[in-house]
């Protein structure tokens, strides 16, 4: 219960917080450069997580729906 409030208050602060980002100088946030930075951070971390976890359980789906998202966010940032 506690993760959907904090998603909803997310989800509904992020336009606003957003739309402020130049005002306090961090206008670079919102660049191509750092979201394309952040999708290979994303990637590392993915990977760290999901090939470990595939060592030991043997199950390709946590892999499968992990890289569908990873896919995304790269088709996003790229």
């Amino acid at each position: 219960m506690a993760a959907s409030i904090a998603c909803g208050l997310h989800c509904a602060a992020m336009p606003l917080i957003l739309s402020y980002l130049p005002a306090f100088g961090l206008g670079w946030l919102a660049g191509e450069g750092f979201h394309r930075w952040m999708t290979i951070i994303c990637f590392t971390f993915a990977a760290c997580a999901f090939i470990p976890g595939w060592r030991k359980h043997r199950s390709l789906l946590p892999a499968f729906s992990g890289a569908i998202g990873i896919f995304f966010l790269s088709l996003g940032a790229f």
